[in-house]
């Protein structure tokens, strides 16, 4: 065989080489199959098991694939916490009692203005109202805008 065509040869495998490491720098999005999960913790156990592995005084050809495992098994965990960090939850708001009791008072002044009460008590359920409206802005430090 001549120098020229070992020389290709060396050639065309470093740039195979180099184009694996490329595509394995990049983390593809893997999904663990329901069955091998093992809660929210499973995850974690697993890679502390193959960094433990990888640190026993264990022969050279079983350390390094444990370590080079346990290495994409850390970066796999901590890109899904920074995938769950950038997840916004949105939950419903605590129930509030004094806004419910804001919610029964509102709907009773509607209620009164609706019948055509007399003025005296649309006035006492406003005025309770604006109260009670009041109160809430204080508490909440919202001032007492009007």
């Amino acid at each position: 065989m001549s120098k020229t065509t070992t020389l290709a040869d060396k050639e065309a495998l470093l740039a195979k080489m180099e184009g694996d490491r490329q595509a394995l720098a990049i983390a593809l999005p893997r999904g663990v199959p329901a069955g091998r999960s093992g809660g929210p913790g499973g995850a974690w156990v697993r890679t502390a098991a193959l960094a433990a592995g990888g640190a026993l005084g264990w022969p050279r050809f079983l350390r390094q694939p444990l370590r080079a495992m346990a290495a994409i098994a850390m970066r796999d965990r901590v890109a899904e916490l920074m995938r769950r960090l950038q997840v916004r939850r949105v939950s419903d708001p605590l129930p509030d009692p004094d806004l419910a009791h804001l919610a029964t008072m509102v709907a009773q002044v509607r209620a009164a203005a609706a019948q055509s009460a007399d003025l005296a008590e649309l006035e006492r359920l406003r005025a309770q109202l604006d109260e009670q409206v009041h109160r809430l802005r204080t508490l909440r430090g919202g001032g007492t805008n009007p």
